[in-house]
């Protein structure tokens, strides 16, 4: 464990009793325990920005295709399914180069 900063928080009386009981069952400290919390805390934190972050690129993503779509009309399914079909080959192509 890196370098270790002081920080004081202020907890609910049934919070400190039921961290205290925690920390004596696994033999470990309350701070030991709020280190565990903050970082799963931390780690969802930045799970929900990177989820946003995806579907803020997927909805301008849908911008895109409805300003091409009204521009140029929409595409026939099978020419999407034929596009994506050649696209699977090629990255087939490519993975077997690179093994």
């Amino acid at each position: 464990m890196g370098t270790l900063y002081r920080a004081q928080i202020l907890l609910e009386p049934g919070q400190h009793k039921r961290l205290g009981e925690l920390a004596k069952r696994d033999g470990r400290s309350i701070s030991e325990i709020m280190r565990e919390i903050v970082q799963v805390y931390l780690a969802e934190q930045d799970q929900e920005a990177q989820l946003a972050r995806e579907l803020k690129a997927l909805e301008k993503l849908e911008e895109f295709r409805s300003v091409i779509e009204q521009q140029r009309g929409s595409l026939d399914d099978a020419i999407l399914e034929e596009a994506r079909e050649k696209r699977d080959q090629q990255l087939s192509f490519l993975w077997k180069d690179l093994r």
